[in-house]
């Protein structure tokens, strides 16, 4: 019996032991896990070690091997999911790829287990337009107004941004924190998840941070997370983002608050098109100014405030919070279920209050005011076009060489595009047509004359303007200009008959029959010659016949010079035949029937 005491005295304490030791190892374990979840320092190591393989280098010659992005809402709108029609439409053109991402393997990896792939994103982008020296003509920005950096952004709209979405992002206990996920709203939503797919009606709470909906609003088909899948691959494409710059990750985190403010979507307004940004809602929804809202929201609150400047405070945020609310459906709760919106403002205004991010005396300030929505826009803004006649022409031309539906569509890529255009000359030749609709001018020009300008409004006559440099093998567009101030192009979209350019074109015609003839037998024996000139022929190749035996080394520049010589006579008592019928011409001056002149001075 006492040996059978004593083993089992030993079994238990054993028992014991190992209960003790694995109830600390789980303590310590549970211990580091919730370390690690807080300050996300062993994922920050991995991670930043990670993203400094996930680079590109611009190098000469086209990338057969490179990824571009899916159809996600900025991907599309910027362009970059169209690059493979862009190429193809230009190389077919006769462009060619100059420079283009040479991937690291480990960029072409993360693109093909169908993660967003890291890259410092833009916020605002448009069209840009050079001329032949690298000068703007042409800038489009979308958004138009953003917030330039983290600290142009008043501290209130940060605040309020954060307890509606992240409350975390930017604790500074946790330097190397990753952005990407809010532990506890994930595990939250995760307990909810499982009830609502069977069929209970309990709202699951979001568990997106600023920076997953970043990557879903750019990257995601749509815009939408329409699967678990989905989620996850925000999470595993934020968190690589997030370590791009190193371990610590506060500036990113501080970043993500400037883009999210620069780049949420809230849907479109008539007349306007599309609205993203706070900028844009602001102005698009309650006609407010960018630049006054932040003067407003980012002075303090002190006593001594005027009762009106305590009301501008209070309605400026107000409109703020009602548009950081309405983009979790901004078509529905910008669009018919306003009531909807005004009423979730109002219970935020409240909590916002209790846990202390705005004071009681802005609470009820904003309560009192009401939400006055901007109607929409009955007409398009009127936009001067006149001074936009030189980047019009490329822009006119770049839409069906890229193969975009339109100049909207057009102006929000992220495209330079180089132009022939000389900006100085065509600013100087538009300011001369436009003061041409001046009578003094007109009058000090001398062109208040017989069959000029001596009768009329001078303002009604359109000018346009055209000039080329001839270059070798081509002819350099400089200007392109005229003083119409209106959309419609009327030197390149307009078709004119005028009796003058019947006369144009038939001096261009002539010109071209003797370049046509001329190779036929330029360089050819006399013999050869004179057999051709023999035998019936036209009076043009006879006369070049002619040059060429007197002449066997003429070029085809001095045979052009001696045509434009040629005397023809100017009597117009011969009839000709076109597709109308049988016709004569008449001279401008009578004096002219019995003259007989070289085509030079006719023309």
């Amino acid at each position: 019996m006492n040996i059978l005491v004593r083993v089992r005295s030993v079994h238990g304490s054993l028992r014991r032991r190992r209960v003790a030791l694995l109830a600390l190892a789980c303590t310590g374990l549970s211990s580091i896990a919730l370390w690690e979840l807080q300050s996300s320092h062993l994922q920050a190591t991995l991670l930043a070690a990670f993203g400094d393989r996930l680079t590109f280098h611009v190098q000469p010659g086209p990338n057969g091997a490179i990824r571009y992005p899916a159809a996600g809402p900025q991907d599309t709108r910027l362009g970059y999911s169209r690059l493979p029609l862009f190429l193809e439409r230009l190389q077919a053109a006769a462009f060619d790829v100059e420079r283009q991402a040479q991937w690291e393997p480990a960029l072409t990896a993360i693109a093909d287990r169908g993660l967003y792939v890291p890259f410092k994103e833009k916020t605002q982008a448009g069209l840009r337009i050079l001329d032949r020296a690298h000068r703007v003509l042409f800038q489009a920005h979308f958004p138009d107004r953003v917030y330039a950096d983290f600290g142009s952004i008043p501290s209130l709209i940060v605040a309020t941004l954060l307890y509606i979405e992240n409350r975390e992002l930017l604790d500074p206990r946790y330097p190397k924190r990753n952005p990407a996920v809010e532990w506890a709203r994930l595990s939250k939503a995760a307990l909810t998840y499982p009830r609502r797919l069977f069929g209970s009606d309990e709202r699951s709470p979001g568990a997106s941070t600023l920076a997953t909906q970043l990557e879903k609003l750019r990257h995601s088909p749509q815009g939408v997370t329409r699967s678990v899948e989905d989620k996850l691959r925000q999470m595993a494409s934020a968190s690589l983002r997030a370590y791009l710059d190193g371990e610590k990750t506060l500036t990113t985190r501080q970043q993500l608050v400037v883009d999210y403010l620069n780049a949420f979507p809230l849907g479109a307004v008539s007349g306007q098109g599309e609205v993203i940004g706070l900028a844009a809602g602001l102005k698009a929804w309650f006609g407010a100014d960018f630049d006054e809202i932040n003067r407003l929201l980012a002075s303090p609150e002190p006593d001594e405030l005027s009762a009106e400047m305590r009301t501008a405070r209070a309605l400026a945020y107000k409109q703020t919070l009602s548009l950081l609310l309405a983009l979790r459906r901004p078509v529905d709760l910008l669009g018919k279920k306003r009531p909807e919106l005004v009423a979730q403002t109002e219970a935020y205004l409240r909590l916002l209050a209790r846990d202390g991010v705005i004071s009681d005396a802005l609470r009820d300030e904003a309560a009192r005011l009401r939400l006055e929505f901007r109607q929409p826009l009955s007409e398009p803004r009127r936009i001067t076009v006149a001074p936009r006649k030189a980047a019009n022409v490329v822009r006119s031309r770049l839409v069906p060489l890229l193969g975009v539906a339109d100049l909207y569509t057009l102006d929000r890529l992220d495209l330079t595009a180089e132009s022939s255009i000389d900006k100085g000359a065509q600013e100087a030749a538009s300011a001369q047509l436009q003061v041409l609709a001046d009578p003094t001018v007109v009058d000090r020009l001398g062109l208040k004359a017989f069959r000029l300008l001596d009768r009329g409004d001078p303002r009604q006559v359109i000018y346009s303007f055209s000039l080329y440099e001839r270059g070798e093998g081509v002819n350099w567009l400089r200007v392109q200009t005229n003083n119409l101030d209106q959309p419609f192009d009327i030197n390149d979209g307009v078709k004119l008959d005028l009796g003058s350019t019947a006369k144009l074109r038939t001096l261009v015609t002539y010109l071209e029959v003797i370049a046509e003839i001329y190779p036929r037998f330029a360089g050819q024996p006399d013999p050869v010659l004179q057999q051709a000139k023999a035998q019936p022929a036209d009076r043009l190749t006879r006369w070049v016949l002619e040059q060429l035996l007197s002449e066997p080394t003429l070029s085809l520049q001095a045979l052009l010079d001696k045509a434009m010589q040629q005397r023809y006579s100017a009597s117009p008592g011969q009839a000709f035949y076109t597709g109308g019928g049988r016709h004569w011409f008449h001279n401008f001056n009578r004096e002219d029937d019995h003259r007989v002149l070289s085509v030079a001075e006719a023309f």
